[in-house]
């Protein structure tokens, strides 16, 4: 959009950098939702990743933790999670602070997205990228 705009090369990369770190931010927040999140006000089905055996960043997170821990961190332990173990493997989360780490990792990768627009704060469209990053954030503030 940036580049359609003919916007100066340095607004492009700074945009470039912004909409990736505001992807990475979005994807943890989703990463979040498939553990805490309430079906009904996420609109979508929860629990996937982990049905799946997608390793997000909770899982990796809570992975290392266990793994430094002398515990069963190994790829099989969680793809052997049924749906019985979910909410005992959300407590070990919530005990070893994993969700507190990834709205960590959120919040920065938000801060270097907003950084990144910050010089051309002038130009018309950051107020609406800054909206874009706001409602992200919101999301993931229903979780707290």
């Amino acid at each position: 959009g940036a580049r359609l705009a003919e916007h100066p090369p340095e607004f492009i990369h700074a945009v470039r950098r912004f909409g990736k770190h505001l992807g990475i931010a979005y994807q943890m927040y989703d990463d979040l939702a498939d553990f805490v999140g309430h079906e009904d006000s996420i609109g979508k089905t929860l629990g996937s990743d982990l049905a799946s055996g997608k390793f997000t960043v909770p899982l990796i997170l809570l992975r290392e933790e266990l793994s430094k821990l002398g515990g069963s961190g190994t790829v099989e332990y969680f793809k052997s999670i049924d749906s019985r173990q979910v909410d005992d493997l959300k407590q070990l989360m919530a005990e070893k602070g994993i969700f507190a780490q990834v709205r960590g990792y959120f919040a920065q990768e938000i801060a270097t997205a907003e950084r990144s627009i910050a010089p051309f704060s002038d130009l018309g469209p950051v107020t609406h990228l800054l909206g874009m990053s706001e409602f992200v954030s919101s999301q993931i503030e229903k979780f707290s």
